[in-house]
């Protein structure tokens, strides 16, 4: 459902430019990506995205409930301190970068990469196979930039290939630190702001309260952490492209993105680091919200209330 917004988002952040032309609005951006590359060019990324996503939402909660319990034993606080909670989603998303990074990268790459670095990745389906060491074509097609047909499966493994052959493996985690700073604040915010929205309103919780707080808390996850995420889209891109150009440029480091990014702002206005907020919280906002009326639906069936 929200794979369009996310490769909107990427393809803001990144100055994605296609024929020349570069999208200054999400709604440019949409009409360039359905004119060039019609509706598919919505949900390339896709396979990263679900492989990150339930690997992230499958360990989120369990993560933060590890950390909420150790932090209360710790402090003596108690499970139930405001700040406890908040504390415990700091340190689960920064634990759960390690996870989500690698793919990422390969999701930036088939979203926002069109210009030298996706032609070395995607000139041609053979080529492709060859840079990923012969491996098989998956199901979901991404149109190349030379008109192909490519896999985004082997595509990004040739991707994967191309960029541990040139920088070793650990380029894989490039943008590691800014992905571990988003997840730590955005999840500091996230389960922060839902718990004291729960416990401001003394009614009885609901499937539809679950929700609406879910979407609030949403909603303050990307307006807190957004500008890291957009550096670190910005940095994963540099490394792909630089990989396509045979590994003779290095990695630029996060510090200097994130440099020339606060220069730039200065220079115009804040809201350049929130360049494509909108089609986040589009995409985020409805997701929080259900993941929390699940999360709440099965608390209160399996008798699993904190």
């Amino acid at each position: 459902m929200g794979q369009p917004f996310d490769t909107l988002k990427v393809r803001m952040q990144t100055g994605w430019t296609v024929k020349g032309a570069s999208p200054t609005t999400a709604v440019d951006c949409l009409k360039l990506t359905m004119k060039h590359e019609g509706a598919s060019g919505l949900f390339k990324g896709i396979g990263p995205q679900i492989g990150s996503q339930l690997l992230a939402t499958g360990l989120l909660f369990g993560i933060q409930d590890c950390f909420r319990t150790s932090l209360a034993r710790s402090t003596g606080a108690g499970r139930d301190d405001l700040r406890v909670i908040a504390t415990a989603g700091f340190a689960a998303g920064a634990t759960l970068a390690v996870v989500t990074c690698p793919m990422e990268l390969l999701k930036v790459d088939l979203q926002a990469c069109t210009g030298p670095a996706a032609a070395s990745s995607g000139a041609s389906l053979a080529a492709c196979r060859v840079a990923a060491g012969g491996a098989g074509g998956g199901a979901v097609l991404a149109a190349g930039p030379s008109g192909h047909a490519v896999s985004s499966m082997v595509r990004s493994m040739g991707t994967a290939n191309r960029i541990i052959s040139q920088h070793g493996a650990g380029a894989l985690y490039t943008g590691v630190g800014l992905t571990s700073m988003r997840c730590a604040v955005g999840n500091f915010a996230y389960f922060g702001l839902y718990e004291f929205l729960q416990r401001t309103d003394a009614s009885e919780r609901t499937v539809a309260k679950n929700g609406v707080y879910g979407a609030l808390a949403g909603t303050a996850y990307w307006l807190a952490c957004y500008p890291l995420d957009l550096m670190k889209s910005k940095e994963q891109c540099k490394l792909i492209e630089s990989s396509s150009n045979g590994g003779g440029i290095k990695p630029v480091p996060w510090r200097y993105i994130a440099s020339r990014t606060v220069e730039k702002s200065m220079g115009k206005k804040v809201m350049d680091m929130y360049k494509g907020i909108g089609v986040t919280l589009l995409r985020g906002v409805p997701v929080s919200a259900v993941g929390w009326m699940v999360f709440g639906f099965c608390q209160e069936t399996f008798g699993l209330r904190s």
